[in-house]
């Protein structure tokens, strides 16, 4: 198994889906899978008070959860650089409260990631948040201790601390909680994710790792949550002791690095799993959506300057940093045609904590040339029936669960789930405005019926893809 996950689409960290965490924008969906997943959740442990873990912190951007991190000084924070990697303006840390929903709020002066912090393994995640003004010493927030640089590894008990889920695939709960971890062999752990393990992480679990009273890790990444064959990694605190050799970028308001790294939303596993690479000519509506140069979702092309996609993916977003390139097998230069955004329209219903309407139609500044391969798919009648459709699906993908984000556009063909079975496997969650199958741009004879919303895993057999329903939506989409 490689590593993988979503980096950037930062769907928005909504604590009411299930999704992996620390995202988290998990969600940070994302999205798109240009990195390891980054599953950072505290699964089952115990609900904890905040004054017993003084130093934990809530990260958030643009109001959502998307990190835990911890106090390491008056006016400093310690997390991870995959979660550090937008516009320092949207950051806040939450202090001082066992609910990342409540507590002291504190606005972000600059962020210093490790200059040597690589997004696709993950190496270095290490980032050092320097707030507005010093913590009140009449506040609750305490600082941690670091764990000393020469500090021996090897058999460690430790407490990781975080919001987190009562058991794998529940919901994101609100609260503090706090689990017993050992530490795991690094032959071991390496072995686990096909020799991954460098010398700046490792193998605990989730959440600030603290041994003894001291940080020893930050949260990095991990497959699945409480998977027994896969550890949780973290960063190497001892690694990153001794300050950066090299000066580390500073992210200020003014200084934005476009790594995208941020899960701020429900898992929204969108991805092609297996199925078989195609070409762009066959499937000529299929597009890129890029959020400042990066791949963060698909869509399709519905009319000559229009594009049909999620609304999670166009959401809170400057329209004047989203691209679209069509004609292309792949999702990177130099293939393609690449075309700016002029405006988008999100549907006005669309609810970012449950998904229902999520829809939007990016208009572009210029028609697509006749003379370019792309070519709109028409779009399913808002009267179609229900029921055991067989679709195909397309988009960038993986060949197997756990591995790297593909550059080549696979199609995959998918049956229609039972709304009703459906429904049961995500409690409830199931508007009329969604459709349950699977992943892409959701084509049944000819026609699109379903844009790729959100989901749990990645060809779970038992948690369908779930599609904003094209004819429920039919009349916004008409009108746009």
């Amino acid at each position: 198994m490689n590593k993988l996950d979503i980096m950037i689409s930062f769907y928005y960290s909504i604590p009411q889906h299930k999704f992996y965490g620390g995202t988290t924008f998990a969600v940070l969906i994302t999205g798109l899978r240009i990195a390891p997943r980054l599953d950072g959740r505290i699964v089952g442990g115990q609900a904890v008070n905040i004054e017993d873990y003084p130093y934990q912190i809530s990260l958030t951007y643009q109001y959502y959860h998307v990190c835990g991190g911890s106090i390491i000084g008056p006016n400093k924070v310690l997390t991870a650089a995959h979660c550090t990697s937008e516009s320092v303006s949207d950051f806040k840390i939450v202090h001082s409260s066992s609910s990342f929903l409540k507590g002291v709020k504190m606005h972000v002066a600059s962020i210093a990631q490790h200059p040597k912090f690589n997004p696709l393994d993950l190496s270095y995640d290490v980032s050092i948040i320097t707030l507005t003004e010093n913590i009140k010493e009449s506040d609750i927030a305490k600082p941690i201790k670091m764990v000393e640089a020469d500090a021996v590894e090897g058999n460690r008990k430790a407490v990781c601390t975080g919001w987190g889920l009562h058991m794998p695939n529940s919901f994101l709960l609100d609260e503090l909680r706090a689990v017993e971890v050992e530490e795991v062999d690094r032959m071991e752990c390496n072995n686990s994710y096909n020799g991954a393990i460098t010398d700046t992480m490792i193998c605990f679990a989730s959440g600030p790792l603290v041994v003894d009273g001291k940080q020893v890790g930050i949260v990095s990444w991990g497959y699945g949550c409480a998977d027994p064959s896969y550890p949780g990694v973290y960063s190497h605190r001892c690694r990153h002791s001794s300050l950066y050799p090299i000066p580390p970028k500073i992210l200020t308001a003014r200084h934005r690095r476009h790594l995208g790294g941020l899960r701020i939303a429900p898992r929204l596993d969108g991805r092609i799993v297996g199925g078989e690479v195609v070409n762009i000519e066959d499937y000529p509506y299929q597009v890129s959506l890029k959020y400042q140069y990066f791949h963060i979702c698909g869509g399709s092309i519905i009319g000559p300057n229009k594009v049909l996609t999620a609304a999670h993916c166009t959401s809170e977003r400057s329209v004047s940093n989203f691209i679209i390139i069509h004609s292309s097998n792949t999702h990177t230069p130099p293939e393609g045609v690449e075309m700016r955004a002029a405006s988008i329209a999100q549907h006005p219903k669309f609810n970012p904590l449950d998904k229902s309407y999520d829809v939007s139609i990016i208009t572009l500044p210029e028609n697509i040339k006749e003379s370019d391969i792309a070519k709109p798919i028409k779009m399913v009648e808002a009267d179609a029936v229900e029921g055991n459709r067989k679709a195909v699906c397309t988009g960038w993908g993986l060949l197997m669960p756990g591995t790297f984000l593909q550059n080549e556009l696979r199609a995959v063909e998918v049956e229609e789930v039972d709304r009703m079975e459906c429904n049961n496997s995500y409690n409830g969650a199931i508007t009329d405005t969604m459709i349950c199958f699977a992943s892409g741009p959701l084509v049944v004879d000819g026609k699109q019926v379903g844009i790729v919303s959100w989901g749990y895993g990645c060809a779970d057999p038992n948690y369908p893809g779930v599609y904003s329903h094209v004819a429920a939506l039919r009349t916004f989409i008409d009108q746009n």
